[in-house]
């Protein structure tokens, strides 16, 4: 910048010698520059005895030349920043004389004007950087509402999909990015639709395919019953295969309303919950041969309005769980005020083994999850020492539920 300011002055002195020279040539008492900031002399001996004691005699040879002398409080000196600088042009004229032009700063004022620049410039740039940073503020302002506002929107257009609107048209979001994630929610979506129909149908074939044996078992039995009515010793034996095929029956038409999309209501019977109980204990013994399980009851005598084949079902899949993983030891079954406990507690040196992610959670107990989450009974299933523990809490229908 030094430099460059050196070359400045160069061109200024210059443009002055030259212009004098044109004057000097026609008027040989034309006046010499003095301005402000440039003055000039015709002998060496004419310049101020300061400059003529601090600057040596310069040796032009017939070209113009320019010495850039700093002084600090009068004294020559080499710093970068002085407090006086003189600028000293050494012209030939064509006469043989010489003209010398000086030129004197001062750092301070070239430092004041260079402040009230730089001050001046904030003035006239700081309101247009302020007007500009709020305009910019409040168009990402506005952006950013608009994006939050779209991706709400998103949100409730994904809340709402149906699996019967799944295949409508996504609607448009203004922005590709978003309308991208809208078409992938809507793929996912599609996706997961048609394996729960998969799931579904599958359901409704096998148990549709299933009535066609239980009926038969049915019929069967009922054939045995009356064939063997005179031989006592085989009527529990087809007492149990009459039961199990009618548990079957009762399995496909849950299995079918599970798997149906409306909200019927099974049909609601009064249950004598004492005798149900210990019906079904019975079914299950045979799950308990071989093994030392003590049962402990504690069963109030109660009859509950409520659908009753899921009842049933939920009950006889807690049990038959309970007997299954219990080689020995006891099961707890509790029930009063509408609600059941079921626990069992395994005593043996190698008890199944609780923690692994099948045990509790077979297609036993994952029917009566199905089961309770959809007619809306409460229903937990907790771990406890050497067992668990499952409670289901009944809640009896409003009357004018239908059935």
């Amino acid at each position: 910048m030094l430099q460059g300011f050196k070359e400045a002055q160069r061109e200024f002195l210059m443009n002055e010698a030259i212009h004098f020279e044109k004057q000097y040539e026609i008027n040989a008492n034309a006046s010499l520059p003095h301005t402000a900031s440039i003055t000039g002399y015709l002998s060496w001996q004419a310049l101020p005895e300061w400059i003529q004691n601090t600057v040596s005699t310069p040796k032009s040879e017939g070209q113009p030349s320019l010495q850039r002398i700093r002084y600090i409080d009068g004294q020559v000196t080499w710093v970068f920043w002085p407090d006086k600088t003189l600028f000293l042009l050494t012209y030939p004229l064509k006469n043989g004389k010489t003209l010398y032009l000086t030129s004197i700063f001062y750092p301070i004022s070239i430092t004041l004007y260079s402040d009230n620049r730089l001050k001046n410039l904030l003035l006239l740039t700081f309101p247009i950087g302020l007007i500009v940073g709020l305009i910019m503020h409040f168009l990402a302002r506005s952006l950013f509402y608009k994006a939050m506002s779209l991706l709400k929107k998103l949100g409730d257009w994904v809340d709402s999909l149906q699996p019967q609107d799944v295949d409508k048209p996504v609607p448009n979001f203004y922005f590709e990015e978003i309308n991208r994630v809208a078409r992938q929610q809507q793929s996912s979506f599609i996706k997961i639709t048609q394996l729960i129909e998969q799931e579904k149908s599958f359901l409704r074939h096998a148990s549709h395919e299933l009535r066609t044996p239980i009926a038969i078992l049915r019929n069967n039995g009922e054939l045995l019953n009356k064939l063997a009515s005179s031989e006592e010793k085989y009527a529990p034996s087809i007492a149990r295969v009459n039961r199990a095929a009618l548990n079957m029956q009762h399995i496909t038409e849950t299995l079918l309303w599970l798997s149906s999309d409306d909200e019927r209501q099974i049909k609601v019977e009064t249950v004598d919950i004492h005798a149900l109980i210990q019906s079904l204990i019975e079914d299950n013994a045979y799950l308990r041969e071989g093994k030392d399980i003590k049962i402990k009851t504690d069963i109030s005598i109660e009859n509950l309005s409520i659908e009753a084949i899921p009842c049933q079902l939920v009950i006889n899949n807690i049990l038959r769980n309970a007997f299954q993983y219990t080689q020995q030891g006891s099961v707890a079954i509790h029930y009063s005020n509408q609600s059941i406990v079921i626990e069992n507690n395994d005593d043996s040196e190698s008890p199944e083994p609780i923690s692994t992610s099948d045990y509790g959670y077979g297609l036993g107990l994952r029917l009566v999850e199905r089961i309770v989450s959809k007619i809306g009974w409460q229903y937990q299933n907790e771990l406890v020492d050497g067992g668990r523990k499952v409670s289901v809490h009944f809640y009896a229908p409003t009357e004018d539920a239908s059935c």
